[in-house]
């Protein structure tokens, strides 16, 4: 066992002795420990905060809660990287009835990210230099915030702070999307989608269809028998594989081995020649994907399209009865349809 990651532990929890669950729980020997002075404290606190909350340990939730904020205090940075704990902090406050300390802190947070500035009342945006995707932490703590004050009765502020942040500019397409919808709910305006919705009861769906392992196979084959197409269910790793489908043409029996490689099936016999037919389409695609979500997230679940004659390209988001369309899949939608490349969302309904 390494002796000094002990004495940094013990240094760092200062409010008792350590423990053996401590030693299993924080990652003593793992390699991201690798620089004992800095990385494996940081580390630890995450692993140790992670694992007595989950057991509902309320004391040590408290206590590396606090140890949390103290390193949020003195860099920035830890709001970040303790970006998923400090949500449970706030969670756990909230559900405690402390809900003043937890608005203190989160103030206190995207004051230090430069999110807001000002104080109290006149509290105003400042700005998104961190991050402005809906699922960046500025983003994702801001709309904690605004959802806080709406849950105190502060709905002016709240209003105002969405349609400063809307001002700015420096929103990207999926955060926009996030904070109108809030804005929408608070002023009571409806929403509507810009792109087709294919909504089915999936209660009157026939068995074969609801036999399928998952939702977006389900999906895939009432589309094929109700639309007369060939597709695929396409998952992150086939759309990245695409561009080089395209790209280098390989043989038949190359481009089936790759793709069973990483889909785990192999493609229809005629997705090869679709792909090549339909490579400025496909490219274009990929495009506003990356554009709205640097293409991390956002890809289409399914690409149908006319095996006849390997035509009519259709990409498709699907939802299930309780899931929602997600601000940057809605944000990728958009642009499919400002850039002329056909699509729909397929929701499920009960």
């Amino acid at each position: 066992m390494n002796q000094n990651r002990v004495r940094i532990l013990q240094a760092t929890i200062t409010w008792r002795a350590i423990t053996d669950t401590d030693l299993a729980n924080c990652g003593m020997e793992s390699a991201a420990a690798s620089n004992d002075d800095v990385i494996f404290p940081r580390n630890a606190v995450k692993s140790l905060f992670n694992h007595y909350y989950k057991e509902k340990n309320e004391q040590e939730i408290i206590n590396f809660g606090h140890l949390i904020d103290d390193y949020m205090a003195k860099d920035k940075y830890y709001y970040l990287f303790y970006g998923h704990e400090f949500k449970k902090i706030l969670t756990y406050l909230q559900r405690e009835g402390r809900t003043a300390r937890a608005r203190m802190l989160l103030e206190r947070c995207l004051l230090s990210l430069g999110v807001l500035r000002g104080h109290g009342l006149s509290l105003c945006i400042g700005g998104f230099g961190g991050g402005n995707y809906s699922y960046s932490w500025p983003v994702v703590l801001l709309t904690m915030y605004i959802k806080m004050l709406v849950g105190q009765g502060d709905i002016e502020l709240a209003r105002r702070l969405i349609r400063e942040s809307l001002g700015t500019g420096d929103l990207r397409d999926d955060a926009v999307i996030m904070l109108d919808r809030i804005l929408e709910s608070l002023e009571g305006r409806g929403s509507s989608y810009e792109f087709p919705v294919i909504s089915v009861k999936k209660s009157g769906l026939h068995v074969g269809y609801l036999e399928q392992p998952t939702i977006e196979l389900a999906a895939l084959a009432f589309l094929k028998d109700e639309l007369d197409r060939e597709g695929v269910v396409a998952g992150v790793d086939v759309w990245r594989l695409i561009p080089e489908l395209i790209r280098s043409e390989p043989p038949e029996e190359a481009f089936r081995s790759a793709y069973m490689e990483v889909a785990g099936v192999l493609p229809p016999d005629t997705f090869r020649d679709f792909l090549l037919t339909n490579r400025s389409l496909l490219s274009g695609a990929l495009s506003a994907s990356t554009e709205a979500t640097f293409g991390v997230v956002g890809y289409p679940d399914l690409i149908l399209y006319d095996e006849s004659n390997l035509s009519d390209l259709l990409l498709v988001e699907v939802k299930d009865v309780h899931d929602r369309l997600r601000p940057h899949q809605e944000a990728v939608l958009n642009r499919f349809v400002g850039a002329g490349i056909p699509c729909r969302l397929l929701k499920f309904i009960q």
